[in-house]
């Protein structure tokens, strides 16, 4: 979607991600901590569900669910200590653990030095919400368009020619009997497939992706102005990630 351009990639969130596990360590090493922060895992990119499943053999397999990734970390840290727990978030009712170490402690731990040090002190939270905004509101402006409306009803025909009573791709993705079990069901496959194959035969998914696109585009080019200075910020963001990498042994 045009929106994604003003987001950050999975890429450049891991680098952001590792680069303040190092400064965290470092932080906490500093304190006389043995604490290890968790270590981001590699990237990883999943398929879109924006408008529910649209790949066959993903229907197949996994129905609604998604499809199982590695957790981010690839170590979980120890159990806090009080102290590390103070080292790493800042000071705890105004008590230092007994060590006064917490006196010298920067504005919210060793975790919030290293946010700042990566994201700075002006974090653009109005423009953020801005692009969130375009995102979520392009979504629901889509299916109150005449066009929208009308491969919709052919995709729920096509679902009814199955015996699958569903609204909206939304309500099939959201039924509760498929959420509300560990692992997708032989019956949950079938639907999920016959979604796929309706989405196709209606051309629903590139018709609503076409309405959202239009419609973000015209946002984008309202607020040239505002997101161009996120895109400048998270440029900044990475820059100083890789800055902080390409120090670390």
């Amino acid at each position: 979607m045009p929106i994604d351009v003003y987001g950050i990639n999975p890429y450049d969130y891991y680098l952001i991600d590792k680069a303040k596990t190092v400064l965290i360590d470092r932080c906490m090493k500093a304190f006389g901590s043995r604490f290890i922060a968790p270590s981001p895992g590699k990237p990883v990119v999943q398929a879109s569900r924006r408008y529910g499943v649209t790949e066959t053999e993903t229907a197949a397999a996994y129905g609604y669910h998604m499809p199982k990734v590695a957790d981010r970390a690839n170590r979980d840290p120890r159990n806090l200590t009080k102290e590390d727990r103070i080292f790493l978030f800042g000071e705890s009712n105004g008590r230092s653990g007994g060590s006064g170490k917490a006196d010298k402690l920067p504005p919210g731990g060793c975790s919030g030095e290293a946010d700042a040090k990566i994201s700075g002190d002006d974090t653009p939270d109005a423009i953020i919400a801005l692009a969130r905004g375009i995102d979520g509101g392009s979504f629901e402006n889509s299916m109150k368009d005449p066009r929208w409306v009308k491969a919709n009803k052919q995709w729920s025909a096509c679902m009814m020619q199955r015996g699958y009573r569903y609204a909206s791709p939304l309500e099939a993705i959201s039924d509760p009997k498929f959420q509300e079990v560990g692992r997708p069901t032989e019956q949950e496959r079938r639907v999920a497939v016959r979604d796929v194959q309706c989405k196709r035969e209606s051309s629903l998914t590139e018709i609503w992706r076409e309405i959202e696109s239009a419609d973000q585009e015209k946002m984008i080019r309202k607020h040239s102005k505002e997101l161009q200075r996120l895109r400048s910020f998270q440029k900044a963001e990475v820059g100083r990630a890789r800055r902080v990498l390409s120090d670390s042994p």
